[in-house]
């Protein structure tokens, strides 16, 4: 689960902000369910986060700088940079960004720190929290010559193979944590960076706004049981979807390749490997995915469609390329509501609301809340959708607010803030503005008021003309 995470110097964040997911015990017994202790501590970590902002306010920004964290932790570097996207509004120069979290991993507590430039990371930083004090795991720093070393205390009784990786450091834009990655197998590098790696990796799902379904896609056709799921949600969700269909064809090599996109044609279909090849479009055909049995011989299309029942005519099926954005966003975000037994991950969804009706942005993540009671499971939305601002759904520690400064920084802040009664209508005080974090639009008025003055004299003055000619 994610405890907390601070940005600085990045994007629209100049200075240092904080989204803390950390349970306020001001708030006593509310919600209690939405709660988990914390590990080795007498606090709690809350189960969701909901962001709100105006256009432009920054709060994707988070979504953003979140991603770009797990890409250094875990992503071998190409570039010869760190691709940073520093704040410019001014332009702080060759002021470092930072970047700061603490999150569960295997029930401990860690905290994972960045510190660094365009060129460079100067300073990464691993260790476990123990009632409130950090046992240092490594740290990679740069010494005066500009050379990478790794100090690491709570490595010690390691492989001899990740020694020599500690020994040699990794290079000045890659973090440690992925150079151990990309140069070790699992069963080298130890219990404690095989937790850390696998939550950034696996732990921590980040669903954009734009409904790709390629994830969604790929579990329809290998998991049936997911698959079923998914039929009852969207049949439930009144998307006119009755239930969901995989229909499989076998392929000729030369069938499979001919479906491939033309960048992935050089992909090689013997290679022993049994991830399916995505296919985005394949004329006059419903295909969504190719995918390879396991010897490696045998491929087959697959057709995902939905199945619509009407009265007059009985069942009816239609590719999922041509259902509603609404039911194909959903379709994006019903994993997490299926993975809330068995799984440990954190969603972070970026404008949750995109597609799909108030009511059912509302239902979703009461159906999350509700059912991942006992599981560690985390949600976290950025949304304009203000039917979520119920203190019925959600406790004010989990109610968050991003704001432009004068400076058009952003400034994160929550709703405990602020001095709020139990029976407040938020959604109407937040829309009301007492909260901030809401669009000034008195300037459409001012311009509608111009242009209306503007066209009035206008007539007046070819009015006058047409008098005198």
């Amino acid at each position: 689960m994610l405890v907390s995470f601070a940005v600085s110097n990045f994007r629209s964040f100049a200075a240092r902000q904080v989204f803390s997911l950390f349970a306020s015990k001001r708030l006593g017994r509310a919600h209690e369910s939405h709660t988990l202790p914390l590990p080795d501590s007498d606090q709690s970590v809350l189960r969701a986060g909901v962001i709100y902002g105006a256009n432009g306010s920054g709060k994707s920004n988070l979504f953003t700088a979140l991603q770009y964290v797990r890409h250094l932790a875990l992503a071998h570097r190409e570039e010869p940079t760190t691709t940073r996207d520093r704040f410019q509004l001014p332009d702080l120069g060759p002021q470092p960004s930072t970047f700061d979290l603490h999150f569960i991993a295997g029930d401990k507590l860690y905290r994972f720190s960045l510190y660094l430039d365009e060129e460079r990371i100067i300073n990464e930083r691993l260790a476990q929290v123990v009632e409130g004090k950090e046992r240092p795991i490594y740290l990679r720093h740069l010494n005066s010559a500009g050379e990478v070393g790794v100090d690491a205390p709570g490595l010690r009784n390691v492989s001899e193979k990740l020694q020599g990786v500690i020994q040699a450091g990794s290079r000045d834009n890659q973090t440690f944590l992925a150079t151990v990655r990309g140069m070790l197998n699992r069963g080298y590098i130890g219990r404690t960076l095989t937790e850390v790696i696998e939550w950034f990796d696996g732990g921590l799902a980040l669903v954009g706004p734009e409904a790709t379904l390629d994830l969604s896609v790929q579990r329809l056709a290998r998991d049936g049981e997911f698959c079923q799921f998914a039929s009852e949600f969207l049949k439930a969700s009144a998307t006119g979807v009755d239930h969901m269909r995989v229909d499989r064809t076998e392929l000729s090599k030369e069938e499979a390749r001919a479906l491939l996109l033309r960048e992935t044609r050089r992909l090689e279909l013997e290679r022993d490997n049994e991830r399916p090849f995505s296919v985005r479009r394949a004329p006059n055909r419903s295909e969504l995915l190719v995918e390879r049995n396991s010897d490696g011989e045998h491929f087959y299309s697959v057709a995902i469609q939905a199945a619509h029942k009407t009265a007059l005519h009985g069942e009816g099926m239609l590719p999922l390329s041509q259902e509603s954005d609404g039911t194909k966003r959903l379709l994006d975000l019903i994993p997490a509501l299926y993975q809330l037994q068995p799984g440990k991950a954190v969603y972070f969804i970026d404008e949750i609301d995109r597609s799909l009706h108030p009511l059912l942005v509302y239902k979703y993540l009461e159906y999350f809340l509700s059912a991942c009671t006992g599981s560690p499971c985390q949600i976290i939305v950025t949304t304009h959708e203000t039917h979520l601002l119920d203190l019925n759904l959600l406790r004010r520690d989990e109610i968050w607010f991003a704001e432009k400064d004068s400076s058009a920084a952003t400034r994160l802040y929550s709703l405990t803030e602020f001095n709020v009664r139990k029976d407040l209508q938020v959604r109407k005080a937040y829309l009301g503005g007492r909260f901030g974090a809401v669009p000034p639009l008195g300037g459409i008025d001012q311009m509608r008021a111009r242009r209306a003055g503007g066209t009035s004299r206008r007539r007046e003055e070819l009015s006058s003309a047409h008098r005198r000619s």
